[in-house]
């Protein structure tokens, strides 16, 4: 399952459950919406049990369009996490160990960074 919550200063994609192929075309399409939102983008790992390799995909060219990775947030199962590890991409996000964690980011509740933000990405 995949939802998407709007934060003040992120918007956040909500993954559950196990993700894989079949889940693929959702989660583009909450991807995409996230980006829209011109907000930093965090998915929250916390209630996912599984992902493939698809789902990871996703994940990684989520940000190559707007030049802005996607934050992930935990804390992470143990089949997420060896997926990110055994393929290297937890080397291409900013990974947090919880969600609030994520949220209290200084830069998320400033004015002045949600448009340094928004400039960097019309670049």
């Amino acid at each position: 399952m995949v939802l998407i919550e709007d934060y003040q200063g992120a918007c956040v994609v909500i993954l559950q459950g196990d993700l894989d192929c079949d889940d693929e075309e959702m989660l583009l399409l909450a991807m995409e919406s996230a980006q829209r939102s011109e907000k930093q983008v965090i998915v929250d790992l916390s209630r996912a049990n599984f992902l493939d390799v698809v789902t990871l995909r996703v994940l990684v060219n989520a940000g190559r369009p707007a030049g802005c990775t996607p934050w992930l947030a935990g804390p992470l199962a143990s089949s997420p996490s060896r997926l990110l590890s055994l393929t290297g991409a937890h080397t291409a996000f900013r990974i947090f160990p919880t969600l609030g964690e994520a949220l209290i980011e200084p830069w998320l509740s400033t004015p002045a960074a949600d448009a340094t933000v928004r400039k960097t990405r019309a670049s």
